[in-house]
């Protein structure tokens, strides 16, 4: 009993220094602060790419790979210019679900906004301690769901093949969309202490005796940020024989996103022994404003050709990005309102990364491309200017892609794909820490030709599904996403 006591009144007096604090996890959404949130979402700039499950070593003619696949410049037929855009439409849910907590009957109740529909009891009853129901204090459930579309510029390129002697030589520049920075996580349920936690501590209100209490903050947490980094840059392919081809391409990276974050109280819940109550609170927390974005990418490639396969390999060394950012932070509390300017910098760090591959025709009208990205994101450095502390917030994701040509004649082209899709959280709970959310983007498109022109065009749908598992509650998270892309790409007769 002494060691209950004492384990309960230890837990408590922990958790009432952290009270005003999210719990520190590796799942989406229970960190409320927008660091790199998106920076991991790069873009494919080939709708033919998209098309094929992100594959480029099958690319042939193709310019918008210039900045995945610098080598495969080699197969333009003359000089070409291009044009891309993109459309994307998210859905995305949260549905919540609790199971009674076995010394507190009325706590997935209140969690779930029902204690509100049960009648009170008889009034000569006195209505307080463990007599009184808790009731909510708004109307703010515990599920939500958001859909959300944007039409994007791909990309604009151009490129011109020369020849030197025996050697064939590509000089090409372009702009592109580097990265899609949309994020958005809601979740009207966070506690702090994080209570229901698996991890570091198992739900402390189960062990309160006596007098004990444990003070838990109730409230909805929103993060949002729209926007997108432009990579502007040039790419040099080289050919020997026709059959071994080298290639790099740089890009300056730029680009600017809107933040929003949004904390808002709803209640605080006093536990005891076998019954809680709750408190009526008055407080919200509104931070806005703008991040900049500054960095530098290369890529290497080389590929091998023969009439039988063809194998290639790229690679992006470590790059720097730097994100610049100026919020104003709002606080309302009782009536009275307080407002900061926060101005910071930032260093996120993003390590060797590549790709491997085969591409091989199984028939003559028919094509297969394998590729292995390698992504070790768990090594990725999160740096604040001037700091000498260093985070590694992301989780592996290295994924397979894997795509089909169909060319049933010299106009058209019918391709599918699908590939790994790995985000660089971890679910709440996850039974195997460290291995992230994933799912699989299924595409497929077609690309014709008519002249000097060529049109392709790509479908692609995922639907990410993972659960937040904690100790008597389930968060079912649900994002699908369509996104559509097409791309024009013109050849001109040679020049040299």
């Amino acid at each position: 009993m002494i060691y209950k006591k004492l384990s309960a009144l230890f837990i408590s007096t922990v958790m009432m220094v952290i009270v005003y604090a999210a719990a520190t996890v590796s799942a989406q959404g229970f960190d409320p602060k927008l660091n790199t949130q998106g920076l991991d979402h790069t873009t494919n700039s080939s709708a033919a790419s998209r098309a094929m499950g992100g594959t480029s070593l099958g690319m042939h003619n193709d310019i918008t790979i210039m900045f995945s696949n610098p080598a495969a410049l080699y197969t333009l037929t003359g000089p070409q210019v291009s044009v891309g855009n993109y459309y994307q439409n998210n859905n995305t849910s949260q549905l919540q679900q609790y199971a009674p907590a076995k010394y507190q009957p009325l706590w997935s109740l209140f969690m779930e906004g029902l204690t509100d529909l049960v009648p009170y009891h008889d009034t000569s009853v006195v209505d307080t301690g463990s007599n009184k129901m808790p009731r909510p204090y708004d109307k703010i459930g515990p599920n939500w769901t958001k859909s959300s579309s944007k039409n994007y510029p791909l990309q604009g390129m151009v490129a011109v093949p020369y020849e030197m002697g025996d050697m064939k030589f590509v000089l090409g520049g372009g702009v592109t969309q580097y990265a899609n920075l949309n994020h958005f996580y809601q979740n009207n349920n966070v506690m702090s202490p994080f209570i229901t936690s698996q991890r570091a501590y198992s739900s402390p209100f189960l062990y309160l005796t006596g007098a004990d209490s444990l003070p838990v903050q109730l409230y909805q947490s929103i993060t949002s940020r729209e926007g997108k980094l432009t990579g502007y840059g040039g790419a040099l392919s080289f050919s020997l024989d026709n059959s071994l081809s080298f290639g790099i391409s740089a890009l300056y990276i730029k680009g600017s996103s809107d933040d929003y974050a949004y904390t808002l109280g709803r209640s605080k819940l006093v536990f005891r022994a076998n019954y809680f109550r709750a408190d009526s609170v008055d407080y919200s927390v509104t931070t806005y404003g703008t991040s900049d974005y500054t960095g530098q990418e290369y890529t290497f490639s080389g590929s091998y050709s023969s009439e039988r396969f063809k194998i290639g390999f790229s690679v992006k060394p470590q790059t720097t990005i730097t994100r610049t950012y100026s919020y104003t932070e709002k606080r309302d509390s009782a009536g009275t309102s307080q407002t900061n300017q926060i101005h910071g910098e930032e260093k996120i760090i993003i390590p060797v990364r590549g790709m491997i591959g085969i591409s091989a025709p199984i028939k003559s009208y028919l094509k297969l491309a394998l590729e292995y990205e390698y992504r070790p994101f768990d090594k990725m450095k999160y740096q604040q200017t001037g700091s000498a502390a260093e985070s590694k917030p992301w989780l592996e994701a290295s994924n397979i892609h894997a795509g089909l040509e169909y060319t049933p004649n010299k106009w058209l082209a019918v391709r599918l794909g699908a590939r790994e899709q790995y985000e660089v959280f971890q679910p709440e709970g996850n039974p195997i820490d460290g291995e992230a959310a994933n799912t699989v983007v299924y595409s497929v498109g077609f690309g014709i030709s008519y002249e000097s022109f060529q049109l392709n065009a790509a479908y692609e749908y995922a639907l990410l599904r993972y659960d937040d598992t904690m100790e008597n509650t389930i968060y079912q998270n649900v994002k699908k996403t369509y996104c559509f892309s097409v791309d024009l790409n013109y050849t001109l007769p040679k020049l040299f």
